[in-house]
C-alpha cells in the first residue's frame, strides 16, 4: 500500500494576536488508511498527543486579558480526504479554568475564525468542568515537571534542539520525557513564529538529548 501521512496544521494563540504555525507529518498505518473510521479514530488520538508538545513552548499569556496562560483549548478540524488527510488544530491559551469571561471571548473569536474559513461546524463547547481545586500548570513551563517555578519570569528554561518548540528546564527533565516526546519531534517539519516581535523564542539556548539524532 501507498505510504501516506496526516497533515497536522497547528496554529497556536496568545495575547496581541502571537501566534506559532507548526507543520506536522506522522506516517497513517497501513491497516487505517481504507477504512474512514479507523483513520479518523486515528487521526483525533495523533492529534491530541502533540497536546503537552504544543502547549509548553512559549510564555504564552491569555489571549483574551494577557495574563499568564494556564489553561489550552484544542479545536480540531479534520478534513480526512483518504489521499490527503488533514487536520487543522487550533490552540488557544487562557488564564483561567473552568469558565468566565475570558472564555467567553476566546470561544466567540473561535465561532468568528470558523465563519472567516468557511467552516460551518461550531468549535466545541470551551466551558467544560474542571475539578474543585484543581490548577493547570503554567504553559511557560517545564513539559515534564510542569512546576510553576519553570515557567516564572526570569527562569532558566530551555528547548528541545530539534523540534524548535518543546520546553525543559533542564537535561534530566528532557532525557525523562524523550521516550513521549522523541514521537512527536520528529514529525515536527515546520516552525514559523508570528508577532514576536521581542524575539523571545530565539532567546532560549536549545537542549540536545544525549544520544538522540539530530539532523
Amino acid at each position: 500500500m501507498t505510504a501516506l501521512a496526516l497533515e497536522i496544521r497547528v496554529v497556536i494563540s496568545g495575547f496581541n494576536d502571537r501566534r506559532c504555525e507548526v507543520l506536522l507529518r506522522r506516517e497513517v498505518p497501513p491497516e487505517v488508511q481504507s477504512n474512514f473510521a479507523l483513520l479518523d479514530g486515528w487521526a483525533q488520538k495523533a492529534t491530541m498527543a502533540i497536546g503537552y508538545d504544543m502547549k509548553h513552548t512559549q510564555r504564552w499569556e491569555c489571549e483574551a486579558c494577557g495574563q499568564p496562560a494556564r489553561e489550552t483549548w484544542f479545536d480540531p478540524r479534520p478534513s480526512l480526504r483518504p489521499s490527503e488527510p488533514v487536520v487543522v488544530l487550533h490552540i488557544h491559551h487562557l488564564c483561567e479554568t473552568g469558565g468566565g469571561p475570558c472564555h467567553t471571548a476566546v470561544e466567540n473569536r473561535a465561532r468568528e475564525l470558523a465563519i472567516e474559513v468557511g467552516d460551518m461546524v461550531p468549535p466545541p463547547s470551551l466551558h467544560l468542568p474542571t475539578p474543585s481545586g484543581s490548577v493547570m500548570p503554567l504553559a511557560s513551563g517545564c513539559a515534564k515537571c510542569q512546576r510553576d517555578e519553570t515557567g516564572a519570569p526570569g527562569s532558566h528554561i530551555s528547548r528541545c534542539s530539534r523540534c524548535k518548540l518543546t520546553r525543559y528546564c533542564s537535561v534530566k527533565c528532557q532525557t525523562e520525557d524523550w521516550l513521549r516526546h522523541g514521537k512527536i519531534c520528529k514529525t515536527v517539519k515546520e516552525v514559523k513564529w508570528v508577532n514576536w516581535e521581542d524575539n523571545t523564542q530565539e532567546q532560549d539556548l536549545p537542549l540536545r538529548m544525549p544520544g538522540a539524532y539530530y539532523p
